[in-house]
């Protein structure tokens, strides 16, 4: 009795194995099918980098100088503020918006994820960033296009599905292991025009429970900067709500930024 439980044993592993075995393989046999359809990869890397984009790496950093303006309903619910985006390297990432109070950053290093206000009347108020601080902070991290670009072209990004279509454009939908899932909006030219995820907004006031929600970013205003295709415009939706537009006047590559420019803003004054 024991043998032949033994036996079924053996069996039952030896199925599992191949069943596995034959969903790791479909699912690499769709990966490649995937990018090779319509030759999806290649066009988006060559919209986005140039001609020359096999041989094009990710900056060293990137400096974006604008203003933002916040939304509810709709309609925009305050002036315009300047903000300012950074990113050094794939993780070190910081917003500063200059707010007539004071100056509110959301960022990471890549250890620490931060959400604070720094008042004119003096003073750092800083806490863990969350909820809607945290998944922008992940739109240009973990989600980053240029990284979703550049993976997709050289095939170390995992890819669910890119055969579904939604108002004209490309849907290409992907995995990370640590970031989760993000779906990417292609047009006709391969530029990505959109990008969203589902994300934690809130804490739930019943339970404590996290409440989920899909952060949405429309990308228009595209220019060429230094060979990278560009968004000078951003919207962003939460749940199919406009919540915030924020406009670039001017983009730079490869400033050459120290990485101690994006660190916790109560930990700047033990490096300087």
């Amino acid at each position: 009795m024991v043998a032949t439980w033994e036996g079924d044993v053996r069996k039952i592993a030896c199925v599992v194995g191949v069943l596995v075995f034959g969903v790791a393989f479909v699912n690499a046999q769709d990966r490649f099918s995937l990018l090779a359809d319509g030759q999806l990869a290649t066009s988006a890397a060559s919209r986005m980098f140039g001609s020359e984009w096999q041989s094009a790496v990710l900056p060293d950093d990137y400096r974006m100088k604008g203003t933002i303006t916040f939304f509810a309903g709709g309609v925009p619910r305050s002036p315009r503020f300047e903000v300012e985006v950074v990113r050094i390297g794939k993780v070190r990432f910081e917003r500063i918006i200059r707010q007539d109070a004071g100056v509110v950053r959301e960022g990471t290093d890549g250890v620490h994820l931060w959400h604070s206000f720094e008042p004119v009347q003096g003073g750092v108020f800083e806490a863990e960033a969350q909820g809607a601080s945290l998944s922008f902070v992940q739109s240009f991290t973990g989600h980053a296009v240029d990284q979703f670009v550049f993976d997709l072209a050289h095939g170390t990004r995992f890819l669910i599905d890119a055969s579904r279509e939604d108002d004209g454009k490309r849907v290409v939908e992907t995995a990370d292991p640590v970031h989760g899932r993000a779906r990417y909006y292609l047009d006709e030219a391969a530029t990505v025009v959109g990008m969203e995820f589902d994300s934690v907004a809130q804490t739930s006031a019943v339970g404590g429970g996290p409440i989920s929600a899909v952060d949405k970013f429309v990308f228009a205003d595209h220019q060429m900067v230094n060979g990278r295709l560009t968004p000078f415009r951003i919207e962003r939706f939460v749940n199919g709500k406009k919540i915030e537009e924020m406009h670039f006047d001017s983009v730079s590559y490869n400033v050459g930024l120290a990485e101690d420019v994006v660190r916790p803003p109560l930990r700047r004054d033990l490096v300087r």
